[in-house]
């Protein structure tokens, strides 16, 4: 299967000292190495089933649009019709208008952090958007918090081992905060790794996500990450919600493992499936040509 990937869009990273570069396309999200793809941390766990959370979300948000929005007695059932071909289609614009709030504040909290480790990096612009500065403002809550010093922001990683690569949020030192449900013990300045996220709630392949960072950064680096931050950023009230991981990284490596063998698993019989269909088709195909051909012979 061929990868449309123009040229000129491509980035390269160089990995282990320049022993393997990899492309990476901003356009598609895309990764390769020797012009093959490299699967990404986050397209190995879409393999996760996360849709029954999302179905219901989505037939209560039409629900509601025709609920408010109908009025009886139904008179125009055209008018109707309209309404509820709307309401159907109101979760995607939804799930597309978070998306988009997600990565600007992504951007904007990147562009901080990037001013903030050297000062004379550009200052970034005003923020557009009261949701993207709520979650910008819950970002800088818990830095002051936790008295953050950055590393390193919008890290590209890459597992020799594995084969995998992605884009990690963060690396920064630490400090533990006052509140001890968040931080059981004091320490000071630990090596962490940072994910942000916008959705609505905290799901466990986020676990799984920031473990397969975890990997790639120590196999290639050989520094000890000594905690996982993952933040749920707050679009409505500007407050952040953090899971502090000091401890299952293994469990959480191994899920990750899992997904992404699962994943290989899933491609490699997909494509098998589909040369095998092509060969039915082909098969199909060139029966009928024979057959009009006798047809029109015995004509």
């Amino acid at each position: 299967m061929s990868l449309k990937i123009k040229q000129q869009e491509r980035q390269k990273y160089e990995f282990y000292n320049g022993q393997i570069t990899l492309e990476y396309d901003p356009v598609d999200h895309v990764y390769l190495r020797d012009g093959a793809e490299v699967p990404s941390v986050t397209t190995v766990l879409k393999i996760i089933d996360k849709s029954a959370p999302l179905m219901n979300w989505a037939v209560k948000l039409a629900t509601d649009k025709i609920l408010q929005s109908v009025v009886f007695p139904i008179t125009n059932p055209e008018e109707f019709t309209a309404l509820v071909l709307k309401a159907k289609g109101l979760h995607r614009e939804r799930l597309e208008d978070a998306g988009d709030i997600g990565k600007l504040a992504h951007d904007y909290i990147e562009k901080y952090i990037i001013q903030q480790m050297s000062p004379s990096a550009d200052t970034p612009p005003e923020i557009e958007g009261d949701k993207v500065w709520n979650c910008f403002r819950a970002a800088l809550e818990w830095m002051r918090l936790h008295n953050v010093h950055w590393v390193s922001t919008e890290r590209k990683i890459y597992s020799r081992t594995y084969d995998f690569a992605g884009t990690l949020d963060g690396i920064a030192f630490v400090d533990s905060c006052n509140d001890r449900e968040c931080c059981p013990t004091e320490f000071k300045s630990r090596r962490s790794l940072i994910d942000w996220k916008s959705s609505n709630a905290l799901r466990i392949d986020y676990l799984f996500q920031t473990a397969a960072y975890q990997y790639a950064i120590e196999e290639e680096s050989g520094d000890t990450i000594e905690d996982r931050w993952v933040i749920r950023l707050g679009k409505s009230d500007g407050k952040f919600e953090a899971w502090h991981l000091e401890s299952g990284y293994e469990e959480d490596f191994r899920a990750f493992l899992n997904c992404l063998d699962l994943t290989r698993s899933v491609k490699s019989v997909t494509l098998r499936m589909t040369e095998y269909r092509d060969r039915i088709k082909s098969k199909t195909k060139k029966r009928g040509q024979n057959g009009k051909n006798k047809s029109e012979e015995s004509n």
